[in-house]
This record gives C-alpha cells, sequence and structure tokens, in this order.
C-alpha cells in the first residue's frame, strides 16, 4: 500500500509542533525528601518514568473512530513516579525509581505524579492509502474542556512512612503518600497550551501503532487549594510560577500497561478500574505509556519584589521541550 507521504508528512509535523519553543523563562528550585538541610539546590526539571501509564476512558479499541469525533469530551487520567532530577544526571541516594510495588530498601522513598484532565476533541483527520485503498489511519488533535476542573499532583512516600510503593501493573501506590503540590491544569498561555495529538496507523505498514505528544500548562489556583510544600520543593515564588509538563504518547502500552489508576489513595483522585478492550468491544479504554517530564516556570518580566506589593501577583509561564524515544 502506497503512503500519500505529503499528506502524512503534514500531519505529522503538525503533531510534533506542539513541543514547539518556550518564551518565558526556567526558574530552578531546590529539591529533597522532606529533611531539613537535605534539600539539592538549583534543580531544574523532574523526569518522570517512561513506564508512566496514562488511560483515555471509553476511546478505546485502538481505531475506533466514532469515539475520537469533534466535540467528543472525555476524561484522561495519568500516574507515573520520578526517576531524576537534573540537572542531577545521577541516581539521587534514596530515590526508588522502580515502579514494581517493592520498596528497594527500608530506607527509600519516591515521588509520584498524578492527574486527571478533562479533554475535548479538536480535529480527526483520515490518512489515504492509494487510490481506492481505505484509509490506513487517522490523526487527532485534543484540546483541554474547561466546562471541568482538571488537576494535577505529586506526592511523597517512603518505605519508613509505611506507604505502599507505586506499581504500574496494578495503580496502587501512586496517590497514597503525603500530598507536596497541587495545581490546575488550565488552557496555558502564548507559546505553550495545554493539547495533544495522536497520530494512529490502522492498515498498512505499522498498523496497531500510535503515536502521539501533549503538553500540560498548570498553574496555581487558589481557589481549587492548590499549593507548594517548601519542605519538598523550595525557592519557587510564591504564587509567580507555573508548571509545564510534556510527554510522548505510544500505542500499545507495552510494560505501561496497568488495571487500575488511583488505586486506593486519594479521595480527590477517584479509584478507576481499565475497561480492558475485549475482542469484539465496540466501547472500552485506550490504554497508552506516557514519558513525561515536568518543569516549573517564571514570565521574563516578573516584576521586583517591592512592585508585587503593589501591583499584586500573577500566574503566568511557560515551558520547556524534551522528546524521548519509549
Amino acid at each position: 500500500m502506497k503512503f500519500k507521504k505529503s499528506l502524512l508528512s503534514a500531519l505529522v509535523v503538525s503533531g510534533l509542533s506542539l513541543a514547539g519553543s518556550a518564551h518565558a523563562g526556567q526558574t530552578n528550585f531546590n529539591w529533597g525528601n522532606g529533611v531539613p538541610g537535605n534539600l539539592a539546590l538549583n534543580q531544574t526539571s523532574l523526569d518522570w518514568n517512561e513506564q508512566g501509564s496514562g488511560v483515555a476512558k471509553g476511546r478505546g479499541p485502538f481505531g475506533n473512530v466514532p469515539a475520537l469525533l469533534p466535540g467528543q469530551k472525555f476524561q484522561f487520567l495519568y500516574q507515573s513516579n520520578l526517576v531524576n532530577v537534573n540537572p542531577t544526571g545521577t541516581p539521587v541516594a534514596g530515590l526508588d525509581t522502580s515502579s514494581n510495588g517493592v520498596w528497594a530498601s527500608p530506607s527509600s522513598f519516591e515521588f509520584t505524579l498524578v492527574a486527571t484532565i478533562n479533554e475535548v476533541v479538536d480535529t480527526l483527520t483520515a490518512i489515504p492509502g492509494a487510490p481506492g485503498d481505505p484509509d490506513v489511519g487517522y490523526f487527532a488533535s485534543f484540546g483541554l474542556d474547561t466546562s471541568l476542573h482538571s488537576s494535577i499532583s505529586i506526592y511523597y512516600d517512603s518505605a519508613a512512612g509505611g506507604g505502599l510503593n507505586a506499581s504500574t501493573a496494578t495503580g496502587t501506590g501512586f496517590d497514597d503518600g503525603l500530598e507536596v503540590l497541587r495545581m490546575t491544569v488550565d488552557t496555558g498561555v502564548p507559546g505553550f497550551a495545554t493539547l495533544s495529538s495522536f497520530l494512529a496507523t490502522t492498515a498498512g505498514p505499522g498498523a496497531g501503532t500510535g503515536q502521539g505528544s501533549a503538553k500540560i500548562h498548570a498553574a496555581k489556583d487558589l481557589a481549587f487549594g492548590d499549593f507548594v510544600d517548601e519542605n519538598y520543593f523550595q525557592g519557587l515564588l510564591d504564587f509567580i510560577w507555573d508548571s509545564e509538563f510534556q510527554s510522548n504518547l505510544n500505542y500499545p502500552s507495552g510494560t505501561s500497561s496497568t488495571i487500575g489508576f488511583h488505586v486506593g489513595g486519594d479521595p480527590m483522585y477517584p479509584s478507576y478500574a481499565v475497561v480492558p478492550c475485549t475482542p469484539g468491544a465496540t466501547t472500552c479504554d485506550l490504554l497508552l505509556k506516557v514519558d513525561g517530564q515536568s518543569e516549573f516556570t517564571v514570565p521574563m518580566d516578573v516584576p521586583e519584589p517591592a512592585s508585587l506589593v503593589l501591583l499584586g501577583l500573577g500566574l503566568l509561564g511557560l515551558g520547556a521541550t524534551r522528546r524521548r524515544q519509549a
């Protein structure tokens, strides 16, 4: 089957363009496990496990075009654990980077990220094959459903504290620890909007695979109780910082497969049992591998501290780019 390469290339480029450059400034932060005097200074970003899991509820089975018609709304859940803090570059002592449900040692600790994001399908474009052949796939793009609240949180947990080590397979241990940061997902700012895309190949070479990207902008919103615990993330100018999360999306989910999300933890993130796509199923969940990284940012034109007293505090931001092949 011969692809119409010009159209396919244009769609791929439009998807990758979601990972464009940002215009605001990255802000460094101090990071640690809550022990006084045990902070790693001037860190730049958080690297989340490439075995992170995401689920588009009710959007399966893979290739289900009617489930992705423009205007349709759905909920996307995400969970992962921290594997590194940059520019540390080397394994962080005591940080359990596994997600197998078993603590590496009695002194291990972990950080986990969970999110509930309400999305809406913006566009759906068929990718045609050669003349007379069926479509070889589709390209879909998604925006934020602003009629509902979407949130993202980071948790700290430890073996000594009696918490559960995160388990990719079961979806347990991701939100059972101490919540140390909470932010509200918004539509974003110029240059870094909350957007995602997915390119699915349903026929021809590579059939049954899909790749995409996602960018999530989040800001502190006191109306929803958003906060940061400075025992774990220190040095962020209060109110004047945002967060950008960026990731790759891949199908099949492979080593990121799970049977549940946010299982047995914080009631703010209700447990969810994945609806598997059994043979012949017309409605099920689309399970994805999600490899992500996040940063904190501030606007380039943050006023001087003295001016903040007069002008009030703002919420702005922009982000960074990272793509890694899962």
